[in-house]
């Protein structure tokens, strides 16, 4: 079953049973999936489980920058709205790679490409996500590179 119909099935479910958080969410995502569909010129059934993947983790991020920020003005009552969302979008995307087997990552890209200036941060950073695709977040991924190239 591909990610795409998961996401429709559990909709219906949710929309069945009366979650309006799980089904508000996935509507969402789903609304997301087909924007980012058409900017393609494909279908939404088109989309590979990979590119929705990177639709969840944009939302996961955005729900993560949310949270961050409702915690730093006092808006307590945004901030749960913020964190289910956050659980629901969570649970269609694989676990994040460990950081030790990011560094191993950036090690092998550092190796291939012979040096270990900070001038090869861009470089590297983009053949590590490459490597990684969708399984380590961006922001974990520039600190370890960072951390291995000083």
């Amino acid at each position: 079953m591909s990610l795409l119909t998961t996401l429709q099935s559990d909709m219906k479910q949710a929309m069945k049973v009366g979650e309006a958080v799980v089904r508000d969410a996935l509507r969402l995502i789903l609304a997301n999936l087909k924007n980012t569909a058409i900017d393609s010129g494909k279908d939404i059934t088109e989309l590979t489980d990979e590119e929705i993947i990177v639709v969840l983790r944009r939302e996961i991020k955005r729900r993560k920058e949310s949270i961050s920020a409702f915690q730093e003005g006092g808006r307590d009552d945004l901030i749960q709205q913020e964190k289910s969302e956050l659980e629901i979008f969570e649970k269609y995307v694989p676990e994040q790679m460990p950081s030790d087997d990011i560094d191993v990552i950036v090690q092998e890209v550092v190796d291939e490409l012979g040096g270990k200036d900070k001038a090869e941060f861009g470089q590297v950073m983009g053949m590590v996500m490459k490597k990684v695709q969708g399984k380590a977040d961006g922001s974990l991924v520039s600190e370890r590179v960072k951390a291995i190239l000083s």
